[in-house]
């Protein structure tokens, strides 16, 4: 459930069959509300299940909600290496190419420029009341706002919609 997300650019919204953030989260909401209904424990719906796990403390593995993202990498076609899939439209984060071995990539200043754009993200969220739920969100979000997770108020919201569901029926 990764919606395509619209954002802002110099000329207006960048997909035009896409969502935003606000539409999105909205969305989850309501779909948390008909999950909560079913009470089936068989029926998954990730970011939730995810968001729910970090409430009660346990590990989650949604990647948008760990904080974790370059634990893992993903190999283009062509060999171009990016953190995560998010990161191959356009080219955002290239690490580097497989053909220049993973030592070299590893020490890149790519590699660097990203351990720090993590490092910041964790610098700048962790003091928010939902960063043990979120952790600052998925880093590309983060790239997208300049800084700033474009789903940030909006999961705020979310957070909040399910923490108080979660009070109402003692969990």
């Amino acid at each position: 459930m990764i919606p395509i997300i619209g954002i802002q650019t110099g000329n207006g919204i960048s997909f035009k069959k896409s969502v935003s953030p606000q539409s999105y989260v909205d969305f989850l909401i309501r779909i948390f509300n008909l999950w909560l209904e079913q009470d089936n424990p068989d029926l998954k719906i990730l970011p939730l299940e995810s968001i729910m796990l970090a409430f009660l403390g346990l590990f989650q593995e949604d990647c948008r909600f760990t904080g974790e993202c370059e634990k893992s990498i993903v190999v283009n076609f062509n060999g171009d290496i990016f953190p995560c899939c998010t990161y191959g439209y356009r080219g955002f984060f290239t690490l580097g190419n497989i053909s220049e071995g993973i030592e070299a990539i590893i020490s890149s200043e790519n590699f660097k420029n990203f351990k720090s754009h993590l490092q910041t993200i964790q610098n700048n969220c962790s003091s928010c009341r939902w960063y043990q739920v979120c952790k600052g969100g998925c880093p590309f979000h983060h790239y997208l706002g300049k800084g700033q997770n474009i789903f940030c108020k909006d999961f705020q919201r979310l957070f909040a919609h399910i923490q108080q569901k979660l009070k109402e029926i003692n969990f």
